[in-house]
């Protein structure tokens, strides 16, 4: 499915055959000032179906392939994206670039962390050495592209700033459309540390955007909003973490489950979701709470 939130910019939406995952992952192009340009292809396994619905867009040519990260699920179809636009250049942080060029180590690691998730996105696609690069200010055709690290999320992590648009990744999160109004989460998987991801969002947030388009959960409109949202959230996130572990609770993850479903209108709205899509953020859910976990206990350590 494809979704134009503005005039030259495009959301695919991509669908993981997996229950809980349709359209749970997006690629965005933006084509304007006489280039185009891809924003996170996704895994390899909905490659085939990306490169349908470029062809439906009439897209015979890219510019650039930008990579925000080089998680399997924004970046593991890369390579046969390459392969398919020979003329695109390949831009990510160079802390991706050797995992990419040889991504056997970020394969290994992906199935280690995700399992039979790692195996639903596909193996990585490695893209050449010489195809890929990093810059912090491009341009592509009329098209002004500046890079951003944030390295929140990722070590690896960076957003692009085009024009009105910051295309995020998962800096600021995931969202989810819900009955009531919108879900939302933090993507906060370890190795986590609470300052630099809180320092990443606030240098999102001072890019000066309008709008965000989000790895996971659309287009919005508002970015000082969205990103003043974000950072409470986080913030209510670390804290809940530290009072269970205060608390000394025997599962940090389920009790952080339940005091947040209560204390976050935002995420309390998991109620609201259908129950596969409940089940995959339950699973992220304990990612992210595990990344928190081990942050807080090192820092609590430190008192």
């Amino acid at each position: 499915m494809i979704h134009e939130p503005l005039p030259g910019l495009f959301l695919v939406s991509l669908n993981l055959p997996r229950e809980g995952f349709g359209g749970f992952i997006g690629a965005w192009v933006l084509r304007r000032e006489g280039a185009t340009v891809l924003v996170d292809p996704g895994p390899r396994a909905t490659v085939p179906e990306l490169l349908s619905q470029l062809a439906e867009l009439g897209i015979q040519h890219l510019d650039a392939l930008l990579l925000t990260h080089v998680h399997i699920d924004h970046a593991g179809g890369a390579g046969l994206v390459a392969a398919r636009y020979p003329e695109a250049r390949v831009v990510c942080h160079p802390k991706g670039i050797p995992h990419l060029a040889d991504p056997a180590k970020l394969w290994a690691g992906s199935l280690q962390v995700l399992g039979e998730l790692a195996r639903a996105y596909g193996e990585i696609a490695a893209v050449p050495a010489e195809r890929l690069e990093w810059g912090t200010d491009l341009q592509f055709g009329g098209l002004r592209v500046q890079t951003l690290e944030t390295p929140g999320h990722a070590a690896h992590h960076v957003c692009f700033r085009a024009e009105e648009l910051l295309f995020v990744g998962e800096a600021a999160g995931i969202r989810q459309a819900a009955p009531g109004g919108l879900y939302a989460r933090p993507a906060a998987p370890p190795p986590f540390l609470y300052e630099e991801f809180r320092a990443s969002l606030q240098r999102a947030a001072g890019a000066g955007a309008q709008g965000l388009c989000f790895g996971h959960g659309g287009y919005a409109p508002d970015a000082r909003e969205t990103f003043r949202a974000a950072l409470e959230q986080l913030d209510l996130w670390v804290a809940c973490v530290e009072e269970c572990i205060r608390a000394g609770a025997q599962d940090v993850s389920e009790a952080a489950f339940r005091r947040l479903l209560d204390a976050d209108p935002i995420f309390a709205r998991h109620r609201e979701l259908p129950p596969d899509v409940q089940a995959r953020e339950r699973y992220f859910f304990g990612n992210t709470i595990q990344g928190m976990r081990k942050d807080a206990e090192r820092r609590l350590g430190a008192e």
